[in-house]
């Protein structure tokens, strides 16, 4: 769906810069040959002034030729006035050729151009007046006369020069304003057809997309409704999962409970021999297979009270050396059959810790039989307590063991989670002990932590923080309690 919306922007998107393009480069065209016909003829009036004061000026110099004869001048001056009068004829001349031939190339009205072009009424009259201009300035200064015949042209068709020169100064201005009502009015269009375009376009473009993208939020939605729904089905599951397993380790502790102790009677022989040494490694069997079982029905039961909130801590003081003491005691055995030596490193004066003895003492016992059941006969077990500089305690756990790759680490917090390897097939677990050993702790606002380095040990530490640990020492304080 992303992908066909894409490619489909992508597509609309070409056919709309082709389309602006196309009509802005239109429009900048038309825009800009108006722009240079409007320069062209604002040059054409300028011109046309020119050539209007340029008339005038020939007919003042030729009246001068005749007023400076009545006066005591001499030659020299009589010549100056020659030469100017000479002067303006050319520039005449020149203005009436350049404004012909800029004419030409404008888009005038043929009556407009006709009065300059070669041959035309105008034209001749210019050209005819220039020439008169240029015969008085070569006359002899004796020759000229109030009667003289150049001088009566030039003054007769000054008048008309003017008024020919305003009406071809009229006629440009009235078609530049012409042109240039036509360049605004070209202008608005496009910019209005730009702006239309790109609505259309738009539309056009925006539409069909707004439509996939409402189905493609639609689809989004209901999949995230799908999702919640399916979560809190799972979640709801999981909940009458460990509801089940609370109620069910609760039925079948009891029965157990009533195996083992039976198991142990027989086992004592309280009401008589057994006879058979065979019925008493059967009945020494069926006791430790019952213990095994309700350790892990209690851990079941356990994991599944915290999983489903009911299970509540007694908290209360507590002195970690007697809970280290306590623990290590009833592993005491398991540990003497492998001849493994457990060693308590620690301060006898530490302060108490504020725990639910009961769950505290719990966690150790799992830490230490981990620790008894991967140690190698004849190995080492130290157990350490120490306060940590943020005012918390630390009581760690460290063996000499098979240890764990930091990899399977993880693995190892894991519900029933197990850790691959040949050397450990006859040492696997039901896969709950560090699992719940680390909730009992996280219950307690702490942490559990474990580092370990294959072929060389494991340490798991409880790290309890400051808010457990009172200011108190043992020596000075008394548990309400002994667990």
């Amino acid at each position: 769906m992303t992908e066909n919306i894409v490619q489909l922007i992508r597509s609309r998107n070409r056919l709309v810069l082709a389309v602006l393009v196309a009509a802005s480069l239109i429009s900048f065209i038309a825009v800009l040959v108006l722009q240079r016909g409007q320069e062209d003829m604002a040059t054409a009036i300028n011109m046309a002034g020119r050539l209007r004061y340029l008339s005038q000026m020939i007919a003042w110099k030729s009246l001068d030729l005749v007023e400076i004869q009545r006066q005591p001048t001499s030659p020299a001056e009589f010549h100056t006035r020659q030469r100017e009068l000479a002067v303006a004829s050319g520039l005449f001349r020149s203005t009436a050729d350049g404004l012909a031939t800029l004419l030409v190339g404008l888009p005038l009205s043929q009556d407009v151009t006709n009065r300059l072009a070669v041959g035309g009424a105008l034209r001749n009259r210019l050209l005819a007046y220039a020439d008169q201009a240029d015969i008085l300035a070569g006359l002899d200064s004796s020759r000229i006369l109030p009667n003289t015949p150049s001088l009566r042209l030039i003054q007769s068709g000054a008048a008309e020069l003017l008024n020919e020169s305003d009406r071809l100064v009229n006629a440009v201005e009235r078609e530049t304003r012409q042109r240039a009502n036509l360049l605004l009015a070209i202008t608005v269009i496009g910019e209005g057809l730009e702006v239309i375009l790109i609505i259309l376009v738009g539309f056009a473009v925006l539409k069909p997309l707004e439509k996939r993208v409402e189905a493609d939020l639609d689809a989004r939605r209901a999949n995230e409704y799908a999702m919640q729904m399916a979560k809190r089905e799972a979640e709801a599951a999981n909940q009458a999962k460990s509801m089940f397993l609370a109620n069910m380790s609760h039925e079948l502790r009891t029965p157990l409970n009533a195996v083992i102790g039976f198991a142990d009677v027989m086992r004592s022989e309280i009401f008589g021999p057994l006879g058979s040494e065979r019925y008493r490694e059967y009945v020494q069997n069926i006791f430790q297979s019952g213990q095994h079982l309700l350790d892990l029905v209690s851990d079941v039961l356990d994991m599944s009270k915290i999983e489903a909130g009911r299970l509540d801590l007694a908290l209360e003081p507590a002195a970690p050396g007697d809970l280290i003491a306590q623990a290590r005691l009833l592993l005491r055995a398991p540990a003497q059959a492998k001849d493994i030596l457990i060693v308590v490193d620690g301060r006898d004066d530490l302060p108490w810790i504020e725990v639910d003895p009961l769950r505290m003492k719990q966690v150790l016992l799992n830490l230490i039989g981990n620790a008894i059941k991967f140690t190698p006969r004849g190995g080492r077990i130290t157990i350490r307590a120490g306060l940590l500089p943020d005012g918390g305690m630390a009581i760690a756990v460290a063996d000499t063991g098979i240890g764990i790759a930091a990899t399977d680490i993880p693995k190892a917090f894991e519900i029933f989670g197990q850790i691959e390897g040949a050397h450990q097939e006859s040492l696997r677990g039901a896969g709950l002990g560090l699992p719940l050993s680390r909730r009992l702790v996280e219950l307690h606002g702490g942490r559990l932590e474990l580092a370990s380095d294959p072929g060389l040990g494991t340490t798991v530490t409880i790290i309890l923080p400051p808010e457990r640990v009172s200011r108190l020492a043992a020596s000075e304080m008394r548990p309400s309690r002994q667990a």
